[in-house]
């Protein structure tokens, strides 16, 4: 473990005891996280963060075989999914949108990174008697192998945007393709505010100590920080339609108020 993300680990235990006591000062510390940490650091918060017990048990309790597709998802589902057969779910957590799509008749993969969830999620298939929905111990921000092609790719509850930096971002998504048909799709969920704007001359101080610091050179407006957890928040859709756009997706819907985009392949 180097020196610097031993600090940060330390910052981000304060910012999680200081956030009960102090919203003002716990978002002082999260910004001194996004500051000094590495994108690599900040990978690492989100996979602790998810690996915490207590949301372990929100996101794999037993309701979780019930709780069903969102409205948004649903919808996808019905309107571009007819006569597909192959779903990937990408960090599928505790399992919802899997056994979802596999009660619909999808032959499902699940790939998390947490093997805690992972297992959890496989007591729900055994006790669901499901046969064609499986999970796998996995980080999609690595090359997946081997690289099997599927109808559709899920990526839902905003993880998009808790991918560190555009770079990264933009080589998830192009990484994502190789999993994909070429007539499939993507249903994808971000963070998006219209509203959220942060005050130039804050931003301008933080990109400044960061790379006075040596910390995270590839800070963005619209990079927060709360409890050790990261996203980004997109404040306009051409912002999100550029990083699609230099992948290779386009868009073929997009709800910016409601979060959720829907993805093809471009022709070559």
């Amino acid at each position: 473990m180097s020196a610097r993300f031993f600090l940060v680990s330390v910052l981000v235990r304060i910012d999680l005891l200081l956030n009960r006591f102090q919203e003002k000062i716990s978002s002082a510390f999260g910004s001194l996280v996004l500051v000094l940490s590495k994108p690599k650091d900040l990978e690492k918060f989100v996979e602790q963060f998810y690996n915490r017990r207590d949301f372990s048990e929100a996101l794999a309790g037993e309701a979780v075989r019930t709780r069903g597709l969102s409205p948004e998802e649903s919808q996808f589902v019905t309107k571009y999914l007819k006569g597909k057969k192959e779903c990937l779910v990408l960090m599928s957590g505790g399992g919802r949108e899997s056994l979802a799509l596999a009660k619909l008749g999808f032959e499902v993969t699940g790939i998390e990174t947490s093997q805690d969830l992972v297992e959890r999620a496989k007591e729900h298939v055994r006790a669901l008697s499901l046969k064609n929905c499986h999970f796998e111990v996995g980080n999609v921000l690595d090359s997946l192998s081997p690289a099997r092609k599927h109808d559709a790719l899920f990526l839902s509850q905003s993880m998009y945007s808790e991918i560190p930096t555009r770079t990264r971002r933009i080589a998830f998504l192009r990484k994502m393709r190789s999993h994909l048909k070429d007539d499939g799709f993507f249903y994808l969920e971000f963070c998006g505010r219209d509203d959220f704007r942060e005050k130039g001359w804050k931003f301008r101080l933080k990109k400044w100590l960061a790379i006075l610091s040596g910390g995270n050179r590839e800070l963005e407006e619209g990079d927060v920080c709360f409890m050790g957890h990261y996203w980004h928040i997109f404040s306009k859709p051409s912002e999100l339609l550029s990083e699609i756009e230099n992948s290779n997706f386009k868009v073929v819907e997009m709800d910016f108020s409601n979060c959720n985009a829907i993805l093809t392949p471009q022709k070559p």
